[in-house]
């Protein structure tokens, strides 16, 4: 690890608690949900089990809750935990203040994993929660001793990845999609049309019909985030090379659904290549909520994958 990369980040953490109010705190906690004080913020998630750590990160719209169908069966071999990001449900957030970003929830979440007090854990990143995990790992790598990412939020450097990228027209224009996406949302929520931008999102992400073949407990999650996706109207996401893939010295793994939109899959075909270490697996009949759409045949992968390190 470098020293100087290492005091950035201490000093950016370090930064980011000054700036943030000191009453930061989530909603009212639901029954068995935790919290660990990171950065000035509670920060919340679920646990269950014991042993080896795994931590999971859900994406955009979600929270703990996107790993429900994971918790007992990590469970039963690791410490397995689920946690929120700064602003994501249980706190109501109404899509104002500057603190939201990937910068910042990269720092919360190295905070997070030293807070557990646990040593090196397995990481499990969904989506922009993909996007976390990865820029935690290149910043701190000390801290994880594997990583999975399903079809991680990455927006990619044509400069680092060259012919690769050719022939990749969803992969290429992901980035301009998504804004183009966020706006709409937008429009429908200052509209007051919330349930119309949560379908336009869902869509886009998952495939047509998504919303509509959501389970309400799943509508409900989004309802309960749906204004973090103001918080990412200014985002900038950095673009990653394959020399930053390549060096990444853990396992990874990486998770693709086999109805996903394409973008999802031409990202993971650009990638796994630059990797050294890397195994990758599609699960069937899912789109891009793998986890929650067919469970069984992810955490089997996910388990497989971690029992062998």
């Amino acid at each position: 690890m470098n020293p100087r990369r290492t005091s950035s980040i201490v000093l950016v953490s370090f930064l980011m608690t000054l700036l943030l109010p000191p009453s930061a705190k989530t909603g009212e906690l639901p029954t068995g949900v935790k919290t660990l004080r990171v950065n000035g913020y509670d920060m919340a998630y679920m646990e269950s089990g014991s042993g080896r750590p795994l931590v999971m990160v859900h994406g955009a719209m979600s929270d703990y809750r996107s790993w429900a169908a994971q918790m007992e069966p990590f469970g039963r071999t690791n410490r397995a935990v689920a946690v929120s990001l700064r602003h994501y449900f249980p706190e109501r957030w109404d899509g104002k203040g500057g603190s939201f970003s990937w910068q910042q929830h990269v720092a919360d979440m190295t905070t997070f994993i030293a807070g557990l007090n646990a040593g090196a854990v397995d990481l499990i990143g969904h989506s922009r929660g993909g996007l976390v995990a990865f820029e935690l790992v290149r910043a701190q790598s000390s801290l994880v001793r594997s990583l999975v990412l399903a079809e991680p939020g990455l927006v990619l450097d044509e400069r680092g990845f060259g012919a690769s990228l050719e022939g990749k027209t969803a992969a290429r224009t992901a980035a301009d999609e998504r804004a183009a996406r966020v706006k709409a949302v937008l429009k429908r929520f200052d509209e007051g049309d919330i349930d119309g931008g949560l379908e336009i999102f869902a869509d886009a992400v998952g495939g047509p019909g998504s919303w509509k073949n959501f389970a309400e407990a799943q509508r409900q999650m989004f309802r309960d985030n749906a204004w973090t996706i103001k918080g990412t109207e200014q985002e900038q996401r950095r673009p990653v090379s394959c020399q930053e893939l390549g060096a990444l010295g853990m396992p990874v793994l990486l998770v693709g659904g086999e109805r996903s939109p394409a973008r999802y899959g031409e990202i993971l075909s650009v990638i796994e290549p630059c990797l050294k270490k890397q195994e990758r697996v599609t699960i069937p009949n899912a789109s891009h909520g793998m986890h929650r759409m067919n469970p069984s045949a992810f955490n089997a992968s996910v388990a497989q994958f971690i029992a062998s390190r």
